[in-house]
């Protein structure tokens, strides 16, 4: 058990490593294509090539790799087997999105923003580049689920890390490349009288470049993570299931690729990836289909910026909660025999079980601390952030006040996104069909407002539909954590709003900064002017760190014990106290 936390702890290092470089480099290679190409070229980029791999990954990346990381905590024996079979679903999976996405654009014809940006024949490549970058990527998932489960964050890290820098070098090498073609093109066809054209080669240097991180990714996490097992482990192969036995104890379940059970439990993880996707991605395919490519590329711009604080710091506290919270249902409840589950699983100890959920309250507190501070400091700041980073061109635009109402989607995903994580990890299968059932209702409820937002509001009313839709999920997240608490026996259950002295410093601050952006943050006041703002945002920042420190101790200390990776005997097996996380 304390070489587990140690081994989670040390993992949750190397992935919040992993997102501060990724997250940096994305936004200077953003920043750089931004300030190069305009709102169009960054709307080819980040969102329209974006949505095809997001489409044609989303249930190997959601639906599939949930589910075998349910069915395979670690170690060896057949949840290995059933996990790596699992997981190889996503190759088959994945080549037929992408050979769907291909199809439809050649029944349809090539996209006409594409052509008008690239030429039908670049257009037409470009697709196909993606969908086998997309392929390519798909077959990295068994290796991916395999050091997952046994703790190789760090050697997965590097590997993700590593092939994250091969696309920024290869994208922008091929992009300053066609870059300098078409100005050369350009100043002779000045000189001809011509018109020299957009420039050749620019879409395919981006989907070469996704081409380029999903070889570099398969390939490194093959060396660095796979040959911790025996080759044949990761290989689809069958096993046996072990279903029942006779009286004379054999067995005769027989030797499958995959138990009943464990296609029941992928069959659920992809039901809901499915959902998710219209979750997730349909602001994205509402856009695409409802504005203009320029328009898309400022909403693009918006996104990405606005959710590199959130996921640098989220994302990786969201896979650790998942991977633990898995581990330790996987442990308790053993997902993969075929025995009939409880309500709860509460098979573990109730001290135990207590810590585990006692330490979830204390996530969840601290995420939505993190939200609200969004929430207040980010719309005071948003014009001068995109004025410093992006040029004078997007700022004057609709960005800034894009940016302003994209802090609510913000603090709804840093509140929704530990909570959610828990539920896919610890949920019974009958609370997990309460949840497919929930989400049904709620994706219908988000589209009528998605259409009523944007027909009234634009892509702010868009914007906001998904914030709502974020509330509502973490609804029933929580709701399912307090069911779990009150069977555990923590009645009343851990509080999950900050502390009022908290909340009162997030008020302040966020009046503070609202009242600076009008006297000292506007576009015509003097740098000095700026200056000044920034600083008083950086006063209030600090006041609702020292309040959080006074009035939330436990969160320091649980945090003292995770970036630090101290973990001791008595953070795993308190005595004589009662243990808080």
């Amino acid at each position: 058990r304390q070489s587990t936390m140690a081994g989670l702890a040390r993992g949750l290092g190397a992935l919040f490593a992993l997102q501060l470089f990724t997250r940096l480099l994305s936004f200077a290679v953003n920043a750089f294509l931004a300030r190069s190409l305009g709102p169009a070229w960054y709307a080819f980029a980040n969102m329209q090539l974006h949505l095809i791999a997001s489409t044609a990954l989303f249930l190997p990346k959601e639906g599939l790799r949930r589910a075998a990381q349910r069915i395979y905590p670690g170690g060896v024996g057949s949840p290995l087997a059933w996990g790596m079979n699992v997981a190889w679903l996503s190759v088959p999976v994945a080549a037929s999105v992408a050979g769907f996405l291909v199809a439809a654009a050649a029944c349809s014809g090539a996209n006409g923003e594409w052509e008008a940006l690239m030429g039908s024949s670049e257009a037409r490549a470009t697709l196909l580049v993606a969908a086998l970058a997309a392929v390519v990527e798909a077959a990295c998932e068994p290796g991916w689920v395999y050091a997952q489960a046994n703790l190789l964050l760090p050697q997965r890290a590097l590997a993700e890390g590593a092939a994250l820098v091969a696309k920024a070098l290869t994208a922008c090498a091929l992009v300053l490349r066609a870059v300098s073609v078409h100005a050369m093109e350009s100043d002779r066809a000045v000189n001809n009288g011509s018109n020299p054209g957009s420039p050749r080669g620019l879409g395919l240097a981006f989907g070469l470049s996704q081409l380029a991180y999903s070889i570099a990714f398969l390939a490194l996490l093959s060396v660095l993570a796979a040959p911790r097992a025996p080759t044949v482990s990761l290989a689809p192969h069958r096993t046996p299931t072990g279903d029942s036995t006779t009286a004379a104890g054999t067995s005769t379940g027989g030797v499958r690729w995959l138990p009943r059970h464990v296609w029941v439990l992928t069959a659920q993880s992809v039901a809901q990836s499915v959902q998710k996707y219209v979750l997730t991605e349909g602001e994205r395919l509402v856009v695409v289909a409802t504005s203009p490519i320029e328009s898309q590329g400022v909403y693009a711009l918006v996104t990405n910026l606005s959710s590199l604080v959130a996921r640098l710091l989220l994302q990786p506290l969201e896979e650790m909660t998942y991977t633990h919270f898995s581990r330790a249902a996987a442990a308790r409840a053993a997902v993969y025999p075929a025995a009939p589950q409880p309500p709860h699983a509460d098979v573990a100890p109730a001290a135990s079980r207590r810590r585990e959920l006692q330490h979830l309250h204390s996530l969840l507190r601290a995420t939505c601390t993190f939200g609200l501070l969004i929430l207040s400091l980010g719309p005071p700041y948003a014009w001068l952030l995109l004025r410093f980073v992006y040029g004078p061109i997007w700022a004057a635009g609709g960005a800034p006040a894009l940016l302003a109402t994209y802090c609510a989607h913000a603090c709804g995903m840093a509140i929704n996104g530990v909570s959610e994580a828990y539920v896919q990890a610890a949920a019974s299968p009958a609370e997990r069909a309460t949840v497919a059932t929930a989400t049904t209702a709620i994706a219908a409820g988000y589209a009528g407002a998605a259409a009523v937002g944007v027909r009234w509001f634009g892509v702010h009313g868009l914007v906001l539909a998904n914030a709502l839709n974020m509330a509502a999920r973490s609804c029933i997240s929580y709701r399912i954590v307090r069911a779990h608490a009150r069977a555990a026996g923590l009645r009343p259950a851990p509080r999950l709003a900050p502390h009022p002295l908290v909340l009162g410093a997030l008020a302040t601050a966020a009046a503070a900064a609202n009242a600076s952006a009008r006297r000292l943050g506007s576009p015509d006041a003097p740098a000095a002017a700026h200056a000044a703002h920034v600083a008083v945002g950086v006063c209030g920042l600090l006041a609702v760190a020292a309040a959080a420190a006074a009035a939330e101790p436990e969160l320091v200390e649980g945090g003292r014990a995770i970036w630090g990776a101290r973990v001791t005997e008595d953070n795993i097996e308190p005595r004589g106290k009662e243990h808080r996380a």
